[in-house]
């Protein structure tokens, strides 16, 4: 600080030690003021004491203080000025805007990116560690039905020779609709003494069923040709994927002009799945007995109806009555097809009745069988499996494998 703002100062300070100055303390103070001529100009006011009110003499020393700060900051102010020059070139500082707090911060049209305030963050209260637990799937509490339709082609099948005048056939059949995807096959068929055309077939479906998901399906065709019509049912036998434990049937509508050159049609099928957690597989095995059976002529030729009441032994113990027909082909091969109603009990299903169909060639002398489970009642609701007999006699054993859901 220069002189000068060193005996302002002092005279500041004795005027606010007294409190009441004098006039001519004050004449003083403009006087030497005045005399600087290179000094800014600036005014003092001079306020009035008041002796009888105590309480003004902090504000008096506060006040004096304020103007010693003020002076020494305009005399810095101007040797700076003296000093340090500024380039004419350079641009005076621009200073932030002030917040206007009539603007909504929360409105994205209206708020200074510079004032605006970010809304707060809502945050769960943090549980201790060790008391969250997993979310999973609601697991399915019971089956789930539906029925889809749509079209289907098959390729033109292969045809080999099989047991006498029995025809074996590969081929493969394409889904569209909401039963989409392909499904390869493997079976057999014949030529009845009255021109008609029989056969059976096994499929392993591979897509997508809509409003179940994806996975594989294997399912029975038996159909036949008899006067240039075609009809055709079929049976799932199992499932994998989101088709574990299906059961249901298909109706297939086509008439194609001969087996050979393929053809299409229109599907509805009606399947059911029941809860994966469900579901239980056992193999049973044990020998089964026809003591009644029965055979005559349908009037057609070469056609045989049957009919017998199955007695089963073992892990399957029950009676299993049925009925069927029988095609003879020739002197040594005769093929049938029966329809049976199993009632009984199941090691490790438990009890009900079940009802399966079974395909059997009897080829010079030796009896082979294919069996398809076809549905159920009681514990046995939704089963689906297959079987085989082998034919020793008079005493047949038997083998399925069978799956269930249990308590559903």
């Amino acid at each position: 600080m220069t002189r000068f703002t060193d005996r302002v100062s002092r005279d500041l300070h004795q005027i606010a030690d007294r409190a009441t100055p004098s006039s001519t303390a004050w004449d003083s103070i403009r006087t030497r003021i005045e005399e600087q001529a290179d000094q800014p100009t600036m005014e003092v006011i001079m306020l009035s004491p008041d002796r009888n009110d105590p309480p003004k003499r902090g504000w008096m020393l506060a006040a004096a203080a304020g103007t010693v700060i003020l002076i020494g900051g305009l005399v810095f102010a101007v040797t700076r000025s003296d000093d340090d020059t500024a380039p004419a070139d350079t641009p005076p500082p621009t200073l932030p805007a002030e917040p206007n707090p009539e603007i909504d911060a929360a409105d994205p049209e209206t708020a200074d990116p510079d004032t605006a305030v970010a809304p707060e963050l809502e945050t769960d209260t943090p549980s201790e560690p060790g008391t969250d637990t997993p979310s999973e799937p609601e697991p399915r509490t019971g089956p789930v039905t539906v029925s889809v339709t749509g079209s289907f082609t098959d390729a033109q099948p292969l045809l080999t020779p099989g047991p006498g005048p029995v025809q074996a056939l590969v081929g493969e059949r394409t889904f569209a609709g909401e039963f989409d995807g392909v499904a390869p096959f493997t079976g057999r068929y014949w030529t009845t003494a009255e021109g008609s055309q029989r056969g059976d077939a096994e499929f392993e479906f591979r897509g997508d069923v809509e409003g179940l998901g994806s996975g594989t399906l294997t399912f029975t065709d038996a159909w036949q040709i008899a006067d240039g019509a075609w009809s055709s049912t079929a049976t799932i036998t199992g499932g994998t994927g989101d088709f574990a434990g299906a059961s249901g049937t298909a109706v297939f509508e086509s008439v194609p002009a001969t087996l050979a050159g393929g053809g299409g049609g229109t599907y509805t099928w009606d399947i059911t799945v029941p809860p994966a957690d469900s579901l239980v597989t056992v193999t049973v095995t044990g020998t089964a007995i026809d003591p009644d059976f029965t055979a005559e002529p349908t009037g057609v030729d070469g056609e045989l109806s049957y009919r017998a009441g199955t007695v089963l032994e073992g892990d399957m113990n029950g009676l299993a009555p049925h009925t069927g027909t029988a095609w003879v082909l020739d002197d040594t091969t005769t093929v049938g097809t029966g329809d049976f109603e199993f009632t009984g009990d199941i090691d490790g299903l438990g009890s009900g009745t079940m009802t399966y169909t079974d395909v059997w060639v009897f080829d010079n002398g030796t009896t082979t069988y294919t069996v398809h489970i076809t549905g159920g009642t009681g514990d046995f609701e939704g089963i689906t499996g297959t079987g085989t007999f082998l034919d020793e006699g008079d005493v047949d054993p038997y083998e399925f494998v069978l799956t269930a859901p249990i308590g559903q």
